[in-house]
């Protein structure tokens, strides 16, 4: 049966709130099939994957009898899974292949299709993903930014409500912007701490967040707006635009307008003195 792409909000949700939950964070490893800070492929450069399952029923089982049973996984399992993974070799390039390989080599399952490999040994075939309610996969590339903390791509996966999402995350670009008010705020510029998060990712044929970051960094250096509200929301309006003009993310109906969801999180450090900072999230759709 076939999943139906949403927000990841909306995957979150449809999943419900967690009663048992294995994670792991950050496992370290080594890439060159992503593009680096200044958009070149086939350059290793640090890649930390987490992943979270959340199981449909507590540890009843595993905690009575304190040993692994069914109704959970061990993340050290896990983390050599995804570590093999990696190993596999792909015909294709780009954050968001390394994710969906993981995500093929853990379960056996092509997204959206929901089509079933019957070949390999899984760690999470059609059986064991009967007991889980939520999966989530991230692939980040710490170094992937010129002016940001990094870049990620997460899929995840409400099993049971057949929903999905993909989202590709530029992290905490910091810009001296031209924001604010007050007659002091126009004086010079201040630091805008901008997370970009670009969501329900039908497709796209490439890796195109080193152009987005540029995008994002110029209308930003650029700024005369007084409120982040206003700022926030003329940058997702504008990549959306830029991006909904272009075939190559589109995958079979060119014509359509994109199903992307932009998110833009803007933090001011030096606006309340009080404060670590103030923030305004803005989102805006096609749909």
């Amino acid at each position: 049966m076939a999943y139906t792409l949403t927000s990841s909000w909306a995957v979150r949700a449809a999943a419900g709130e967690p009663v048992a939950v294995v994670r792991v964070e950050n496992l370290q490893a080594v890439t060159g099939v992503a593009c680096d800070a200044w958009g070149q492929v086939d350059k290793p450069q640090p890649l930390l994957i987490s992943a979270e399952i959340s199981f449909a029923q507590p540890f009843t089982a595993a905690a009575i009898q304190d040993t692994l049973t069914h109704e959970t996984i061990h993340y050290g399992t896990l983390s050599r899974a995804i570590l093999a993974s990696l190993k596999e070799s792909t015909d294709e390039v780009g954050l968001h292949q390394i994710v969906e390989d993981i995500w093929l080599y853990l379960t056996g399952q092509t997204l959206p299709t929901g089509e079933e490999s019957p070949d390999g040994n899984f760690l999470l075939p059609a059986e064991a993903r009967k007991e889980i309610r939520f999966l989530s996969i991230t692939a980040t590339l710490p170094k992937a930014s010129l002016l940001g903390s990094g870049v990620s791509f997460t899929v995840s996966v409400a099993s049971q409500a057949k929903l999905y999402s993909k989202e590709l995350t530029i992290h905490k670009l910091q810009v001296p912007t031209l924001i604010g008010m007050n007659k002091n705020e126009r004086l010079a510029k201040q630091f805008v701490i901008t997370t970009v998060a670009f969501d329900k990712l039908e497709y796209f044929a490439r890796d195109f967040y080193v152009e987005a970051e540029a995008s994002v960094v110029k209308i930003l250096e650029e700024s005369s707006f007084e409120t982040l509200e206003a700022l926030g929301t003329h940058i997702a309006d504008t990549l959306l635009r830029s991006y909904n003009t272009n075939p190559s993310y589109k995958a079979s109906a060119p014509e359509r307008q994109l199903s992307w969801q932009v998110k833009v999180k803007m933090e001011k450090p030096t606006a309340v003195l009080l404060a670590e900072c103030p923030i305004v999230q803005v989102s805006a759709s096609l749909d």
